[in-house]
């Protein structure tokens, strides 16, 4: 009886396996204006100027490349799905970090838009920043990115966009099209970098805290 049972559970099973059909529905990537967004190359070097405490923070890019995630039709939130995929696509994140420490690095996540997920039907940007410091907080914010444009992204009200500046003056040099970027953060007196100016043409230019400690880019060397 039991070998008969066992027999019948493996029946099953494979009758449950054989009903699954996965369809590859192609790849979703990003276009070359697209990756625009991230006007940086391996060994580019920005370096900070603090003028309070009269110090200086350097990064250097180390690593810039694509990843492919796996999109389900099945599990559209989650990538990876490890049951039946059903209808799926391959989508791309393309990635660029600067990483001296677990305590100091940039890091810049641009992802497609998910073809199952109403709610993530934009391009989505997500950018961190840490600096050496225990009590310090890192930056993170996510926001939604088209050529030439950066935008709140409508499913995360956390993070969002302060002011634009179609012209600024920042360490006694113009720029064009600046971001003033806010990032999730939670409201207490732990200090944390929470603002940062960014240029879709020049990158990163100010990062400050919430304690009014502000570091302006010195020099970027390509």
């Amino acid at each position: 009886m039991f070998l008969a049972t066992m027999l019948f559970v493996i029946g099953c099973k494979k009758d449950d396996e054989s009903e699954c059909v996965e369809t590859f529905q192609g790849m979703v990537s990003l276009t070359p204006d697209e990756r625009l967004l991230q006007p940086y190359k391996v060994n580019d070097i920005l370096v900070f100027f603090n003028s309070t405490l009269n110090s200086s923070i350097t990064f250097t890019c180390n690593t810039q490349s694509s990843y492919n995630q796996t999109i389900s039709e099945n599990d559209p939130h989650n990538q990876g799905y490890a049951g039946c995929l059903g209808n799926y696509y391959k989508t791309e994140m393309y990635v660029t970090r600067f990483y001296q420490s677990l305590e100091q690095w940039i890091n810049i996540w641009e992802y497609t838009r998910n073809p199952y997920d109403a709610s993530q039907q934009e391009i989505g940007v997500q950018i961190g920043l840490a600096i050496p410091g225990d009590s310090i907080y890192p930056f993170d914010g996510y926001y939604a990115f088209r050529p030439d444009t950066l935008f709140n992204y409508p499913s995360n009200p956390t993070a969002h966009i302060v002011e634009f500046y179609p012209t600024i003056s920042i360490g006694g040099k113009m720029y064009s099209n600046v971001y003033l970027l806010e990032g999730s953060h939670l409201f207490d007196n732990t200090e944390r970098i929470v603002r940062i100016s960014y240029s879709i043409k020049d990158g990163f230019l100010t990062f400050s805290t919430n304690r009014n400690r502000e570091w302006i880019l010195q020099k970027k060397i390509q």
